[in-house]
């Protein structure tokens, strides 16, 4: 508090966690009532929910009785499409919108009471990742435009006691780096690509800080761009910043102890099931499944046994080694970020091994796929490093590398299950980009339907 004028600012603090104390029993009737409290109110406001039963639930294993709401379906029915899940139509509060990396934005409303209780729980998963009082933090989060992540981390930030430079991506990378310096700053946050395009942008001879942390969100860091962000800031730890959505609030934190794509709950927030995709029955740790995430908080738009788009499992363990009773699971990927077909099951790590050993090419690709002759066809799509010309660039030793990255490719060349592999280099830039958060889309779907 400052004399003379009131504040709600407070540090967060683990401690303040009082769900995280409860025993098992008290966990379970803590949900339990929050989790009867979202039906009912969803039930009588939400159009879309006019269905759930009225009698209260006696227990949270109930919730599997509960429709599934599939991701086509949220957005079918939240604005601009439709409004039948919105529960308090013009409320007070933000109104935020997706991405839209692959089609139109879908609009998202909070509260300024929930966007307050989202940005303390971004703010336990940080103190938990390792951003400490006395860090001088540079958000680099895009901002404007309805985008949320920016000021839901800008809000988490401001509960941790450090000092912030909020820089966003309007920035040039000669400025970025000015700041950094200037201020000192130890940990950086934000999304890999806007990082690595600090990096990769620098004019030549710029000074990088030292920083000891980096806190990514909104795709994973692969090795490509971890080489060049280890080089360029001097060996820093890599942390997740949060596992969250637009469409839920945060999911997942990471501690110490987590290891790449694993997470801690959210449980004061969410109640996940992780089920089996076809039988939708819950499966057991350690077999990755359906994960459907049931959001307590939130009131406008009422987020019930959601599933995601997300495939991941309970981590085979009792408790973890850091002593928090939040249970831990472990992303496997979305159904969306693996390409799928007759002759082809191809994940992000794979490609991203493929850029390995070619001189002149940055971290960033697409691959692209059509159908020739009822036959899928892949490209390799990748851009140079600034200044160098595409022609200089070895394209026959990229795509070797491709083929030897996926081996069953070569046989399904050999045995005309597939129509022909090839390997195309751009000008620093030139992949496509979304506008809102600068992400590419890994992979580019375009066969014949």
């Amino acid at each position: 508090m400052i004399e003379g004028y009131e504040s709600p600012w407070r540090r967060v603090d683990p401690s303040q966690n009082e769900f995280a104390r409860l025993d098992e029993a008290q966990r379970e009737a803590w949900l339990l009532r929050r989790l009867n409290i979202l039906v009912a109110h969803a039930r009588a406001k939400a159009e879309y929910y006019k269905d759930l039963p009225a009698e209260p639930l006696t227990s949270t294993d109930q919730i599997r009785g509960l429709p599934i709401l599939e991701n086509p379906m949220y957005r079918k029915h939240t604005p601009p499409n439709g409004t039948q899940l919105v529960a308090i139509p013009n409320s007070s509060g933000l109104a935020l919108a997706s991405g839209g990396t692959t089609g139109e934005p879908r609009s998202c409303y909070r509260t300024a009471e929930e966007q307050h209780v989202i940005a303390t729980r971004l703010a336990w998963g940080l103190d938990a990742a390792g951003i400490k009082p006395g860090d001088v933090v540079a958000n680099l989060m895009p901002p404007g435009n309805l985008w949320v992540p920016f000021i839901s981390y800008l809000g988490a930030l401001e509960h941790l006691e450090v000092r912030v430079l909020p820089i966003g991506r309007a920035y040039s990378a000669e400025a970025a780096l000015k700041w950094m310096n200037r201020y000192q700053v130890n940990v950086l946050l934000g999304y890999p690509a806007e990082i690595v395009r600090v990096v990769l942008e620098a004019p030549q001879g710029s000074t990088f800080p030292k920083i000891r942390l980096i806190a990514t969100s909104g795709t994973p860091v692969y090795e490509g761009p971890r080489r060049l962000m280890e080089q360029a800031f001097g060996g820093p730890r890599f942390v997740s910043a949060g596992y969250a959505s637009n469409d839920t609030g945060p999911m997942g934190y990471q501690c110490e102890h987590c290891n790449t794509g694993t997470f801690h709950l959210q449980d004061d927030l969410q109640i996940l099931e992780i089920l089996d995709v076809d039988s939708h029955e819950p499966i057991a740790k350690g077999v990755n499944g359906k994960m459907i995430f049931t959001q307590l908080l939130l009131r406008v738009v009422p987020v019930i046994r959601y599933a995601i788009g997300d495939i991941g499992k309970w981590v085979n363990e009792d408790h973890c080694p850091c002593g928090r009773r939040s249970p831990r699971f472990e992303l496997s990927g979305r159904t969306d970020d693996m390409l799928v077909g007759e002759a082809l099951q191809l994940l992000p790590e794979t490609l991203d091994k493929a850029l390995h050993g070619v001189a002149g090419i940055g971290p960033d690709w697409q691959l692209q796929v059509t159908s020739e002759n009822s036959l899928d066809c892949v490209t390799l799509r990748v851009e140079t490093l600034p200044d160098i010309a595409p022609h200089t660039v070895d394209v026959d030793l990229l795509r070797c590398n491709l083929l030897t990255c996926c081996p069953d490719m070569v046989s399904d060349l050999e045995e005309q299950r597939l129509g022909k592999v090839e390997a195309k280099v751009y000008p620093y830039g030139a992949l496509p980009r979304s506008p809102r958060t600068g992400k590419i889309t890994l992979f580019l779907d375009e066969r014949r339907r």
